[in-house]
């Protein structure tokens, strides 16, 4: 194969990580990235020679998310997901692809059907054979079916892989999350997605977190998501009660504390083990909250506890009578006392 030809990338749930990195491609925002990867046994072999030895002629490269069917009894085995920009990759250990989402693919039922007799045919070597689950190829029956970025083909998908039970009712219990965007409250605007640290963050910002939950099978059970992250995050927002039904919005919100140093982070959504959808992918996020400048840091909070403090000092020295000592130790005492509590409410 040649490296001109774009990669196919074959996904399968034998594994519960697998599962995971084909849900989590699925329901990525469009403009962020993320990882998946490969044992090194299963590429194709020039796959794995290009990529050791020159793992720059991957960027920019189209890389195409195949779904594959391992259930024996499937009719149907292939399902083409979504088309993505590869980035860069690794090759330490394992082969991983950082991916920008694109288009997902969008297909009758009759198109799927003609889709997986043609890639037969096309393919000389298919999943679940050895070193086929990732090659260099240009599948001319996927320029056949049409693509688009709505939300409704995202619904679309996901009936497919839930109606037809694909991967031995792997998907059964599924609750599916489709990332919208990451928002600043303060100003409306939204985050912007940066390849090498995730989503820029400032320190003492409020932000919120947009999705969609969606559930191909109604049910009549409400349960639990919640908004997981590390100490530099306080949620306002930690937890949604998510109602009876298929079709969700969700919206989590959280400040940023204020940091002196740069920091990296992971902000989830997860599903509790108890809850009877427990086996939920839990997509996630990567950002970095960066430090405040000193001047910022301390902000007009600071300085009103600073002026209270310099009111009081001067009171106490400079003060002509008892009775002005005490109302200007009282002025100054307050405002440092009101200065430093917002201070800390900004944390």
């Amino acid at each position: 194969m040649s490296v001109e030809d774009s990669i196919v990338l074959f996904k399968s749930t034998y594994r519960p990580e697998y599962r995971r990195l084909l849900l989590t491609g699925l329901g990525a925002p469009t403009g962020a990235y993320f990882w998946t990867y490969y044992k090194k046994e299963h590429p194709s072999p020039d796959l794995v020679r290009e990529a050791e030895t020159s793992p720059s002629s991957f960027e920019g490269k189209k890389a195409t998310l195949i779904f594959f069917d391992r259930n024996p009894n499937a009719n149907l085995k292939f399902y083409p997901l979504r088309d993505f920009t590869v980035w860069k990759i690794e090759t330490d250990g394992a082969i991983g692809f950082n991916l920008r989402p694109d288009e997902y693919y969008n297909y009758t039922r009759h198109e799927l059907e003609q889709f997986n007799e043609q890639i037969s045919q096309e393919m000389p070597l298919l999943p679940p054979n050895e070193k086929s689950w990732a090659q260099f190829f240009s599948l001319r029956c996927l320029g056949e079916l049409h693509k688009s970025s709505d939300q409704g083909i995202w619904e679309k998908l996901v009936e497919y892989l839930d109606r037809d039970e694909v991967g031995e009712n792997d998907f059964e219990k599924s609750v599916f999350f489709r990332l919208s965007f990451l928002r600043e409250i303060e100003t409306q605007s939204n985050v912007l997605y940066n390849r090498e640290s995730g989503y820029a963050l400032k320190s003492g910002k409020r932000y919120e977190w947009d999705g969609f939950f969606y559930k191909p099978r109604e049910t009549r059970e409400s349960f639990e998501i919640r908004l997981d992250a590390n100490e530099n995050i306080t949620p306002i927002t930690d937890r949604i009660k998510v109602l009876p039904g298929r079709n969700r919005p969700f919206k989590f919100e959280f400040r940023c504390k204020r940091v002196s140093r740069n920091k990296d982070l992971q902000i989830r959504i997860s599903v509790p083990e108890k809850d009877p959808t427990g086996t939920a992918p839990r997509p996630e996020i990567p950002a970095k909250i960066a430090k405040l400048p000193f001047a910022t840091k301390i902000g007009w909070e600071g300085l009103v506890a600073f002026i209270g403090f310099l009111i009081t000092s001067a009171a106490q020295t400079y003060s002509p009578t008892p009775e002005i000592k005490i109302a200007l130790s009282t002025i100054g005492n307050f405002l440092s006392i009101f200065g430093i509590a917002m201070w800390k409410e900004k944390d």
